[in-house]
């Protein structure tokens, strides 16, 4: 790419706090931004927000490896007050991997996830986007299942003790 095509694309990247991936599959904002073409290497910091269908990760900084074309990355890596959302299953850890090829997110380190109906913890979490499906890794060392009782169970039964 020619210096000047370059200077155009950044400059257009910097006006807008947007980085779209895969024709709007997956979207990242922050409010600073930097790309370095020869390392294939976008880093976005200040309140990091990616999303992608219904799945929203939040962080303080995210660095990610593009492929050939900026828009297309394979792989992110978020630090820094890491958050994650998709419908009722939130998740939170020191830092997180972002695999686009695999559609999951690992947590790493005090990491959470929590549903409706309860949490697991451990210091290496699985969340795979596409099947909304979580796991602990094996490496991961102790995991922790915490289930919440459905009002029924906690309640005692009506003229009993």
């Amino acid at each position: 790419m020619q210096t000047p095509m370059r200077c155009v694309l950044l400059l257009s990247l910097l006006l807008l706090p947007t980085w779209a991936c895969a024709a709007g599959a997956t979207t990242i904002e922050a409010k600073r931004f930097e790309l370095h073409h020869g390392k294939r290497m976008a880093i976005f910091s200040g309140n990091v927000h990616l999303v992608r269908e219904d799945f929203e990760l939040y962080c303080d900084r995210l660095v990610a490896w593009y492929r050939q074309d900026v828009g297309h990355f394979d792989r992110a890596e978020a630090s820094g007050h890491v958050r994650m959302r998709q419908g009722e299953t939130v998740g939170e850890a020191e830092q997180a991997i972002f695999d686009q090829k695999k559609g999951e997110v690992v947590l790493l380190g005090n990491a959470r996830i929590t549903q409706a109906q309860g949490r697991v913890s451990g210091d290496k979490v699985v969340h795979n986007i596409e099947r909304n499906t979580t796991r602990i890794a094996p490496e991961s060392g102790r995991a922790t299942l915490h289930i919440d009782q459905p009002e029924q169970l906690r309640r005692p039964a009506a003229g009993g003790k």
